[in-house]
């Protein structure tokens, strides 16, 4: 869920399909076909990051998680790996929408 933007950041509320949820920053560079989404609090912290490279939508994490989400590290990266090959292979297969024109962020 979006709550603000400022300087072309998006601020919004994640919720996560395993619980829990966060605090997150997204920013979208056109001109490098890259989006970033930056966790500040919840299970995990750290940096997501979507390019598109060679015609290819290409996803990395550099996240670490927290409390009892370290525990099940292993589970954690394949969970996280299956989670964004389906998200993207949505986004390839579905119909495309044009995400910076949304109405839910105001002044974009």
């Amino acid at each position: 869920m979006v709550v603000g933007e400022s300087e072309g950041v998006v601020h919004a509320k994640v919720r996560f399909a395993f619980g829990g949820s966060a605090d997150a920053e997204i920013s979208i560079d056109d001109e490098k076909r890259v989006m970033t989404v930056d966790y500040k609090s919840g299970p995990f912290k750290g940096k997501q990051i979507i390019a598109v490279k060679d015609a290819r939508l290409v996803a990395s994490w550099d996240v670490r998680f927290r409390g009892v989400y370290r525990l099940a590290g292993e589970w954690n990266e394949g969970h996280f790996r299956s989670g964004t090959v389906h998200a993207l292979e949505r986004l390839v297969a579905g119909p495309l929408t044009d995400f910076s024109r949304s109405a839910s962020v105001p002044n974009r």
